[in-house]
Formats: structure tokens, sequence, C-alpha cells
């Protein structure tokens, strides 16, 4: 009988972890194992991509917490024989079941951030109660599946998990997904003959799109360059603000959400991040799946460990304008070196990724 595996997530809206999600489970689901995709929402763009083999399980809550009932009656009824669940909510929320409930499925839990930095940078109430507890959840689980070591270091350090509960797995990219996405037609109505410079992400403090614009504000005093940024998020206004006050409407352009970012990313010239904290950022790792050149703070964790072990790319410091205005510069002539697409796709490509989780399936099970 084939095993059952339960892969739990918030939706398929857009998003690194959903996206992350969609790859995955699209891949398990040709291996000897029936997938049920557990959403607190049945919703999301990423839903028409789903494989039709995959069971859907809509629990239909706003809230995590309001699906407790749904998703224990889901448990008793369809009895999974592994859990792997997303996001640090939903893993100490997975794991309750295990330890206060005593039910007999194998948990395994991807904790895909510095979760000690999410915590800092809060001011969430719910941060701090996770910050307490995941000390005492976490070791519960059969594995903790973290893309980074700078993720696994965080773990250890702050929260006293054993070393050898913590398993490294990449994220993993789909290129022929992205390829195919890519060339879907888009009208940006660029400049011709001037630099695109492409970022995307949510417009929040975490991701420091402000530091980005004054970046690109000082290198346009030394030459001509265009940027384009694709999310959504709480800084829309103050992000607005920093572009008309500088007058670079002309130059800079919030594009808002955008279903799919890969064929305006076909067309830049480089890509650019300047987060505060990462754990493993998939929008780094898609730039370098179409071969663009990539600039990126040297946050924790995850674009240090991408580049180091690629070869690629120009680490800013973080919050450093001059740093970052030097990179670009360089990128404009040409002085950042590109990824090898055979060692991007030996080291982050799905049909690699799917095996390393299956292996960790089978030896904890």
């Amino acid at each position: 009988m084939k095993k059952k595996i339960a892969v739990f997530v918030n939706s398929l809206e857009i998003g690194g972890t959903e996206s992350v999600t969609l790859v995955f489970v699209n891949e398990l689901i040709k291996y000897n194992f029936t997938v049920d995709l557990i959403l607190l929402q049945k919703k999301g763009y990423y839903l028409k991509f789903l494989d039709k083999r995959i069971n859907v399980v809509n629990l239909n809550k706003k809230r995590l917490l309001f699906s407790f009932i749904n998703f224990y009656k889901y448990l008793k009824k369809n009895k999974p024989d592994i859990i792997l669940s997303h996001l640090t909510h939903i893993n100490v929320f997975v794991l309750f079941f295990k330890i206060f409930l005593k039910m007999k499925f194998k948990i395994f839990i991807n904790e895909t951030t510095t979760v000690s930095l999410k915590k800092k940078n809060s001011h969430k109430f719910r941060h701090s109660i996770l910050n307490l507890i995941i000390p005492f959840f976490y070791p519960k689980a059969a594995k903790v599946i973290v893309p980074s070591l700078g993720v696994k270091q965080d773990l250890i350090n702050t929260y006293k998990i054993k070393r050898e509960k913590i398993a490294i797995i990449s994220n993993p990219i789909d290129i022929n997904f992205i390829k195919s996405q890519s060339k879907k037609k888009v009208n940006l109505n660029l400049k011709k003959k001037i630099p695109l410079l492409v970022s995307m992400g949510r417009l929040i403090p975490d991701k420091d799109f402000l530091t980005m614009i004054k970046a690109v504000h000082a290198t346009l005093k030394i030459k001509k360059i265009q940027l384009l940024i694709m999310g959504k998020g709480i800084q829309k206004k103050i992000l607005n603000f920093e572009i008309k006050k500088n007058k670079l409407n002309s130059n800079v352009k919030l594009l808002g959400e955008i279903k799919n970012p890969f064929p305006i990313l076909l067309q830049a010239k480089i890509f650019i991040l300047t987060s505060r904290r990462e754990g493993m950022p998939t929008a780094l790792l898609q730039a370098i799946a179409l071969k663009k050149m990539v600039i990126s703070t040297n946050c924790p964790s995850g674009p240090k460990e991408i580049m180091s072990k690629l070869n690629c790319g120009y680490l800013a410091e973080v919050g450093n304008i001059s740093d970052l205005k030097n990179g670009i510069l360089n990128g404009l002539n040409n002085k950042i070196k590109k990824a090898d697409h055979n060692k991007f796709l030996k080291n982050y490509h799905i049909s690699y990724i799917i095996k390393k989780y299956i292996n960790i399936f089978q030896k904890n099970n």
C-alpha cells in the first residue's frame, strides 16, 4: 500500500513558501506516495498549476487556531503516515497534535527562516509566544528540515535544538516551469537601451526596498538605469513617497503583486535583493535559474551560501547604500559573474531535492 504524505501550508497564494510547496508536491506525486495538500483556505494563483492527482484538503478557516476541529477530523479519518508542515506557526500547531493527543504519524517540519531575527524585528505577540515554545515543540519532530546552514545554526544556538535533529535541504526550483512561464508575453513600456534592474518580494521592512531605492538614486547620478519592483505590502506608501521625493517616477516603478513575474525577470539585466533576513531566498534562485546577474545583501541567511556554492553574484553589506551602488555599477559593467548552470541544476533542481526528502522520510520512518 502507498504511504500517505500530507503537506500543510496556509494557501497557494503568491509567495516563496507557497511556490516551493507547489514545486515539491507536484514532484512528490510522481513517486510511490499518495499526497494530500492541506490548506487553511483553498485559494491562490498557484492552484491552477497543481497536479490533478493531489488531493486538496480545505480546512476552510482564516485563522489557524480556528481550524483545530477540522484538522483533527482530517487526521482521524485519513490517518496520514507522514505530515510535512511549513511555516513556524503551522509547525507548532501540527506538533501539538503529536505531543498532546498522542497521534502516531511522523511529523517533519520545514523551518524556512531565521526565526530569532523574525522575533527580534517583530512586535507581534504571537512571535514572542512562538519564540518561547519552539525549544519544547521542535525536538518532538522526526526531523527539522531547513534550507540553509544559517537557519540550522540559529536553531542550535538560539533554541538549543540538537544538531542531529536538523537536516539541510535547499529550496527546490522547477527550471522547466520557470522557463515556460517566462515565455509569456508582457508589455512593460520600458525605456529602450536603459539597463533594467528587477526585484520582487513583500513590501515590508525586512525586505528593505527603501535602501534599494536609495541605492538606485545614488547610481542614477552616474549611470542611467530603471528599476521594477514586484510585490505588495505595508510599506507601499513609504516607498512611493521616497520615489516622488527624489523625482524617480520615470526610473523606479512599483508594479504591485504580479502573478507571473518570470517574463519581467527575463528582461532584467540584474536581479537585486536587499533583505535584512532570509532563510533561502527563492526569488534569488529563480533569477539564477533564468541566468541573471544577481546582487544581494549578505543577510542571515542563504544568499552567501548560494553565491559561494555557485561562485556567482555580488554580496553587499546589509543596509549599505554605497556598497549596493557599487554592486549595481559592477553589474552594469558586466563584472558580476553568473552561476554555472549545470552546477545550479545539480544543487537546486527539484529532481535532485526530492530524493533528499524521500531519503529522510525513509530513514526516519
